[in-house]
């Protein structure tokens, strides 16, 4: 039994059929049920062995166990000669997919990869439920046939085949394709002078920058559209439509700050002599040279408070700042941005707002502001103790 959360793609869906012709006085859409409302609390896999908790109508979690099978080390050794072997098995797990052919070969060579009836797998539940697989277990499953939709790879490494070092045993190499770990805020500092190729002078060519943001394209519903409707990290809701609306209040907020009127008598006086940015090991921004608010925010907010008429009279540094501010809003009004998810210590995450750099227009925009504005204007800590520039 599928389902629009579980089981989305055809190897995640192939976990489950072993819970497809079985079901103990309602058992499987109750389970279903466990799994959407997240009363599975935890989720550990040690090769073919998974454990997990599962809140019942109990005060303390159910334990449930669940041991997959492994394939014998010779028919692996067939299993992953085969795969070996096929260019297009292995284009697929570059790109973190699974071909059927897969499924089609290891049955040639009488490999079970995947369950085909729950008595495939040893189960176990501490609840008191005569029936195997209970509504507990049947969460643990679903649950982990949504793990298989977003990781392949981890079809084979339930049935004790590390496929990652049995290729690169096999000159190979798929490790990076296969690693699912987020971007830290070490790997982000140092990778962000990569972004945009270009050669950076010496001293800024055009202090004062100009670009005429009318040419930036509207991308928001272009970028909504490509999205899948229920990815597998969003199944119950369908995320295009919660992204897009989210987008686009995102993109009237920053329209309504263009818009907003300027004072023509606007007060300077916070403006420092010269400011710069330090980004931190949580990727919080540090203001150094400031005067006035020292909160980042409201810093910001008086950036809008600046009429282009004063822009000749204001610090390098300010005026670099400020020229980032507005394309900022001019991006975020006409949804060019993509978010990227990255790692946070203590096991936190947090998402940060990019150009679409895949438009022209878009990149155009960020050299001119790189080879324009004022060079060493963020740091990063990060790990180290002393800060680096990231370029301009």
């Amino acid at each position: 039994m599928t389902t629009k959360s579980f089981g989305t793609t055809w190897w995640g869906a192939q976990w489950l059929q072993a819970l497809t012709h079985i079901d103990y006085d309602n058992r499987l859409p109750r389970g279903r049920g466990y799994a959407n409302r997240g009363a599975v609390t935890s989720l550990k896999m040690h090769g073919g062995h998974i454990e997990a908790l599962v809140q019942g109508s109990r005060a303390r979690p159910y334990k449930v166990a669940i041991d997959v099978p492994p394939i014998p080390a010779v028919q692996a050794d067939s299993l992953i000669d085969g795969l070996s072997r096929d260019p297009w098995i292995l284009s697929q797990l570059l790109n973190r997919e699974l071909d059927p052919a897969v499924l089609s070969f290891a049955d040639s060579l009488g490999i079970s990869v995947f369950p085909s009836q729950w008595k495939d797998l040893s189960m176990q539940c501490t609840c008191p439920d005569w029936a195997v697989p209970c509504k507990h277990i049947a969460a643990v499953i679903y649950l982990l046939s949504r793990e298989i939709d977003g990781n392949p790879f981890l079809v084979f490494a339930l049935k004790g085949v590390d496929l990652v070092a049995a290729l690169q045993d096999r000159h190979i190499h798929i490790a990076r394709e296969a690693e699912s770990a987020l971007p830290t805020v070490e790997s982000l500092c140092s990778a962000s002078g990569e972004a945009i190729p270009f050669q950076v002078p010496a001293e800024p060519s055009d202090p004062l920058f100009a670009f005429d943001y009318t040419t930036l394209p509207e991308l928001g519903k272009t970028l909504v559209q490509i999205l899948p409707a229920q990815p597998i990290f969003f199944p119950s809701v369908d995320f295009r439509a919660t992204y897009g609306a989210m987008l686009q209040r995102i993109a009237r907020s920053a329209r309504r700050i263009l818009e907003s009127p300027i004072k023509e008598d606007s007060d300077l006086s916070w403006v420092p002599d010269a400011v710069r940015l330090t980004l931190d090991n949580q990727y919080a921004v540090r203001l150094q040279g400031q005067a006035g608010p020292e909160d980042w925010a409201e810093w910001v907010s008086r950036l809008g408070t600046v009429r282009p008429v004063d822009l000749p009279d204001l610090p390098l540094s300010v005026r670099g700042l400020y020229h980032g501010y507005m394309a900022a809003l001019h991006l975020l009004a006409r949804g060019a941005v993509v978010p990227q998810i990255f790692a946070l210590p203590k096991d936190r995450v947090a998402i940060r707002w990019l150009p679409a750099l895949m438009d022209e227009r878009v990149r155009d925009l960020l050299i001119q502001l790189a080879i324009s504005g004022p060079l060493n204007l963020l740091f990063c800590r990060a790990a180290r103790k002393t800060p680096w520039p990231l370029g301009v």
